[in-house]
């Protein structure tokens, strides 16, 4: 049996929610609805957090939450040109 759950991220405002949130979820599994449902997330989360000017480390930490809740890879996500190394 398959549980669906709508995510409301709209309180993950701070690089260390997101750390804890990424810490907090390992047993859990996401999955997109659609590639661009996936995408305009993607899109939004990078305005929110300012990715642009974000440290390299900062940046790193962003990018394991978008692998981890859209289920693309740190490739595919750069080869989309979604975000940049």
């Amino acid at each position: 049996m398959i549980m669906v759950i709508m995510m409301n991220d709209s309180r993950l405002n701070r690089l260390a929610q997101i750390k804890s949130f990424l810490s907090e979820s390992e047993a859990v599994e996401f999955k997109k609805k659609s590639k661009k449902e996936a995408y305009y997330w993607i899109k939004e989360t990078l305005r929110k957090f300012t990715y642009v000017i974000l440290s390299k480390k900062e940046k790193g930490l962003i990018r394991r939450c978008l692998i981890k809740i859209t289920g693309y890879s740190r490739d595919q996500l750069t080869r989309q040109s979604i975000i940049s190394k």
